[in-house]
């Protein structure tokens, strides 16, 4: 067993050693997107430019800028690299906002030297957003080939295709294992096995507990952006109906201090607001009162909420300025 963690250790040595002598250099040409247009991109230093739309027969590989793709550094401890690429896969999960099964994503050992922890780069880009930008391309006549990015001045190629270098070292390091399988026969190979299949399991365990944290986060995520998607089509609601501003801005107004609307639903000469007050019924009277409105009811029973202790409900108001108004 000793003798083959070296072997192992020595092989991907090897190919470190051969990505640090001769990196990866960003091809002279990628396809993208500029403005949400497909676009062909000339490289330039270490980034790209755009140098004409995209067009039919353009085949080049497909760049994620920083807008479309994570990265980031991993700090994994010197201990956890005899292990491999495990522990730098785990962490990778732990720190990914969406499910790795979900992404088309890379890990590359940073080549510089370490003594307490080794930097890995991580790339992960989600299937979705990366089928989007291909759809485009495939619309404007273009055939992207595979995607990368760049993390300084690194190229990195997610779903990790390899260079010659790399694949002259893993095969390698296949002939050199296939050696010493046919040596080990001999050895207590049952013991072995199980060993391997105890760190396999124990390694699926981790890496499964990190997703489902990952995923959590991502959960966290996409909830706290609800309100500012919210407020968001609001400001593009009141931006394209000036009528339905008006009275946005009257019920804020007819509204006291002590209660606010969770949501407001506007139709042709009505608002329904979700509030949530000290007392609903005497909200929906202060606004019924409103020279701005002409009446206010409520649409629910109030029911209290044990969290706050005010009462949620349904208004319906009428709103006379947007009875003539088609928003």
């Amino acid at each position: 067993m000793e003798l083959w963690r070296q072997i192992s250790d020595f092989g991907q040595w090897l190919a470190e050693v051969g990505a640090a002598l001769s990196p990866r250099r960003a091809p002279p040409h990628a396809l993208g997107l500029s403005d949400g247009a497909p676009v062909l991109l000339k490289r330039d230093g270490n980034g790209y430019e755009v140098e004409r739309p995209a067009q039919r027969g353009d085949k080049a590989p497909l760049f994620l800028n920083q807008d479309n793709v994570l990265l980031a550094t991993l700090e994994i401890k010197g201990e956890a690299m005899l292990l491999g690429r495990g522990p730098a896969r785990i962490e990778a999960a732990k720190r990914c906002p969406f499910p790795l099964d979900q992404a088309r994503w890379t890990l590359s050992r940073v080549p510089v030297a370490w003594t307490d922890a080794a930097p890995w780069q991580f790339a992960a880009a989600p299937l979705s957003r990366i089928a989007g930008i291909e759809a485009a391309l495939t619309a404007a006549g273009a055939k992207p080939l595979g995607a990368f990015a760049i993390s300084g001045g690194t190229v990195l190629m997610l779903d990790g295709a390899r260079s010659p270098r790399l694949a002259i070292a893993s095969a390698g390091l296949a002939v050199v294992a296939a050696m010493v399988a046919a040596i080990s026969l001999s050895a207590d190979s049952a013991a072995l096995t199980d060993a391997a299949e105890a760190r396999l399991a124990a390694a699926r365990a981790d890496l499964t507990a990190a997703e489902e944290e990952a995923a959590r986060a991502a959960t966290v995520r996409e909830t706290a952006a609800g309100p500012i998607r919210a407020a968001q089509a609001a400001d593009t609601l009141l931006t394209a109906a000036p009528p339905v501003a008006a009275a946005l801005a009257a019920v804020t107004k007819a509204m006291p201090d002590t209660a606010h609307a969770r949501r407001l639903s506007i139709r042709p000469g009505q608002l329904e607001a979700e509030i949530l007050a000290p007392d609903a019924a005497a909200l929906a009277r202060t606004i019924a009162a409103d020279g701005s409105f002409s009446a206010a009811r409520l649409k629910t029973a109030a029911r209290v909420e044990a969290q706050t202790g005010l009462q949620r409900a349904t208004l319906e108001i009428l709103v006379p300025d947007l009875a003539e108004d088609p928003q």
